[in-house]
């Protein structure tokens, strides 16, 4: 909020001007300080402003979520349940129609486990006998000796 109002101008009591001229002294690759350009009643104003905007944001954000407490609660046993959700869950979930989609996800399902029955039932192909490529050897008897040609 503070930067809303000082750097960007986002204030429509204190209008659309940069407050404070930053130094451009780098250290660890960010900016090391702001030095104020304005007079402490212009800080007093900055800070109202910025405690305005937090306290107006908290408002709108506490309301929106008291009136929409069912689907919040809703939203959260589903992540708890499932831990993440896809763009159609969530769709779902934010348009109030996560009923129909379940019913969805279980027919999906149920298709799926017919194809995979339909797939376990038949018969795989007998894999082909591998060719015996190994080089014969002949090995003496044991407790013969060495073999010798005559």
């Amino acid at each position: 909020a503070r930067q809303m109002i000082t750097q960007y101008g986002m204030s429509d009591k204190l209008g659309p001007m940069t407050l404070g001229e930053q130094e451009h002294e780098v250290f660890l690759g960010r900016d090391f300080s702001n030095t104020p350009n304005y007079s402490p009643e212009i800080a007093y104003e900055i800070d109202k402003e910025v405690r305005r905007m937090v306290d107006e944001g908290f408002d709108k954000a506490f309301k929106i979520l008291s009136e929409r407490r069912e689907q919040l609660d809703l939203m959260a046993s589903v992540l708890v349940e499932r831990e993440t959700v896809d763009k159609d869950e969530l769709e779902a979930l934010l348009n109030g129609t996560w009923d129909q989609q379940l019913v969805k996800e279980k027919a999906a399902a149920a298709e799926k486990k017919d194809a995979d029955d339909d797939e376990a039932s038949k018969e795989p192909e007998p894999a082909p006998e591998p060719e015996d490529t190994r080089p014969i050897v002949e090995v003496p008897p044991i407790g013969m000796g060495p073999v010798t040609q005559a």
